[in-house]
């Protein structure tokens, strides 16, 4: 994936939701001459307002935006931005078949927004099937906005570990089964360093897992200290 964008440059807002209905396989068959059609009967897996092309745009919209949260969990660290998804849905069900990005984020940035997406439920329509597009828009991490400035030191130090669990959360995409890492705080440096990894996960994951470690903003705690993050 290309570079992120520059840290100091903001996100654009969002637009709607875009639905593309996808072509379908089927040719119709033509009626015979003089005969009246039939009219077509209703799917019962429908939505009343749902067209044959796909869910109402509004409606896409608001099923991707409950997911902004999470996405910008997934990017922030790599700075403000935006990711363009396309999302291939099945109209019996409303359930995600494919998810498509492109974005100047990491491909281990990506991935943690396909899966959020994978995940989403969209109203049911006629057609077989139809390719959703949303933009999400990605803010400049707000670093330490968990606390305020009159905070205590141990506040300060579990708000930065939570950070940091969120951005090690897209270290590990994919793995399965519980992972937690071990660090180093030092206190006369203010840096943290990454000691062991309790998981079954890749060294590309482990790497990632040292740099998030080393972006650590440490406080200014009175010892050097072990502590381990639970990550999943």
């Amino acid at each position: 994936a290309p570079a992120p964008l520059d840290a100091g440059r903001e996100a654009a807002a969002a637009p709607e939701a875009v639905v593309r209905p996808d072509a379908t396989a089927e040719a119709v068959a033509p009626q015979d001459a003089g005969r009246t059609p039939d009219a077509a009967a209703p799917d019962p897996g429908t939505t009343p307002d749902a067209g044959p092309s796909g869910p109402p745009a509004a409606e896409a919209a608001r099923v991707f935006a409950t997911l902004q949260r999470d996405v910008q969990r997934c990017a922030e660290a790599e700075g403000p931005g935006r990711l363009q998804v396309r999302a291939r849905v099945r109209g019996s069900d409303g359930r995600v078949r494919e998810v498509s990005i492109e974005s100047p984020y990491t491909g281990a940035a990506e991935q943690c927004v396909r899966n959020l997406v994978a995940t989403l439920r969209f109203p049911t329509f006629a057609g077989e099937s139809a390719t959703l597009e949303h933009v999400y828009a990605v803010a400049e991490m707000q670093v330490g906005a968990d606390v305020g400035p009159d905070a205590s030191l141990q506040q300060q130090l579990e708000a930065e570990e939570a950070r940091l669990r969120r951005l090690a959360k897209r270290c590990i995409v994919g793995v399965e089964g519980p992972v937690t890492v071990h660090v180093w705080i030092n206190a006369d440096t203010r840096t943290v360093t990454l000691r062991r990894v309790d998981g079954d996960v890749t060294d590309e994951q482990r790497a990632c897992l040292a740099d998030v470690a080393r972006g650590a903003n440490v406080p200014n705690v009175p010892s050097s200290t072990e502590r381990a993050w639970r990550i999943q």
